[in-house]
């Protein structure tokens, strides 16, 4: 897999952590059929890099697009819901476009969320 970066990022080292670990969570799906789910994943990793954590909330506030915005926060309600919901369902290496909302509500989401997060992203 090649992750390409343009110069800007190149002369911005921590944006350029950012964005090489928001790749990285990508890098454990299928690369084609992104979900919710992974995407606020991606995002949550990205911004919770050790590297990064003093430019946390100018990423977060600016640098954000509505969509990974979104993304994030439903994460962030799974997180706060079950800490250990995404290590329960990936613990089988299960990808995340096969991951069903019933399976997010026996982590303990309602359905609204889970169905959020299984959607195409």
């Amino acid at each position: 897999m090649f992750v390409l970066v343009g110069q800007d990022l190149l002369n911005n080292p921590e944006t350029l952590t950012y964005q090489l670990a928001h790749e990285a969570i990508h890098c454990l799906g299928s690369c084609e059929n992104t979900t919710r789910l992974e995407e606020g994943l991606a995002t949550y990793f990205g911004l919770h890099n050790s590297k990064i954590s003093s430019l946390r909330s100018q990423i977060e506030t600016t640098n954000l697009d509505t969509h990974r915005r979104d993304c994030l926060t439903d994460i962030v309600a799974m997180f706060d819901i079950n800490p250990a919901a995404l290590t329960i369902l990936r613990g089988n290496a299960i990808p995340f476009e096969l991951i069903k909302p019933q399976q997010i509500v026996e982590l303990g989401a309602n359905d609204d969320l889970a169905r959020r997060l299984c959607f195409p992203g």
